[in-house]
């Protein structure tokens, strides 16, 4: 038998349906002449990536998330992008929105996330992150950019990652 063709998005209702052991990871696709790796700012679990420019950075987390603390899909995504803004994040939740990530699997087009975007002093900062409970993961994307030039550069950086989702 056949897996299904992609043709939904992965919802926070829906996450509950991965098996604890599938392996999720980032497939990260952005252009090299615009893009390039930041090395001395990565590290595990984050890869930084810096603009040519010299004006944006995006940066992608994979991180594990404690199964146990008894929030659903939607919230423990929620609970991420606090935690990844510079500055205290408290607060924050009634000003997020759903957005979706691109996904790499058989059943799925999209992964609905939580995010977040704001201006100060000139620069941009947006956030999305989706946590999957049961295997106990996180993924999230930080982009920080001149104002001017953050809604174009959250739609590239979207528009080429996806969320890649694999059964043992």
């Amino acid at each position: 038998m056949s897996d299904p063709p992609a043709s939904k998005s992965l919802t926070f209702a829906d996450g509950d349906s991965l098996e604890s052991d599938t392996v999720i990871s980032w497939g990260i696709g952005l252009n090299r002449d615009r893009w390039k790796p930041d090395d001395a700012r990565s590290k595990p679990g984050h890869w930084m990536f810096a603009s040519t420019e010299g004006n944006c950075t995006a940066q992608f987390g994979l991180t594990a998330i404690d199964e146990s603390s008894g929030m659903d899909e939607r919230a423990a995504s929620e609970a991420i992008p606090p935690q990844r803004l510079p500055g205290p994040g408290e607060g924050i939740g009634d000003f997020m929105a759903d957005g979706i990530f691109l996904a790499d699997a058989p059943t799925w087009v999209t992964v609905e996330h939580r995010q977040f975007t704001f201006t100060a002093d000139g620069t941009g900062f947006f956030t999305a992150a989706r946590a999957f409970t049961e295997p106990g993961i996180a993924v999230d994307v930080v982009v920080v950019c001149d104002a001017a030039a953050l809604t174009s550069t959250i739609k590239e950086v979207l528009s080429n990652s996806a969320v890649n989702f694999e059964s043992r």
